[in-house]
């Protein structure tokens, strides 16, 4: 997957969102997350127009594994999730 994207960054936490949400980045993949650190992302992303959801295109819920994938666009998000369910 990283040599598919343009730049990468690791632990960005909810920054990345933020730069996602405001313009300044296309994606965020994310793996570990507790709902109390994804939950309140969906509202943000969302309200800015992009799309946030699990690993298998799920919505997010208390119930969700921590896989998260944002996007600036639903387009962009299924063409990600594609990805990432791909074989190495």
């Amino acid at each position: 997957m990283c040599s598919r994207v343009s730049f990468t960054r690791y632990s960005g936490d909810c920054y990345a969102y933020g730069l996602l949400a405001s313009g300044h980045c296309d994606l965020v993949i994310d793996f570990g997350l507790d709902p109390y650190d994804y939950l309140p992302l969906v509202g943000v992303v969302t309200g800015a127009g992009g799309a946030i959801t699990d690993w298998q295109t799920r919505s997010l819920c208390v119930q969700s594994d921590g896989r998260v994938v944002a996007a600036a666009t639903q387009t962009l998000l299924d063409q990600a999730i594609r990805t990432l369910q791909e074989p190495d």
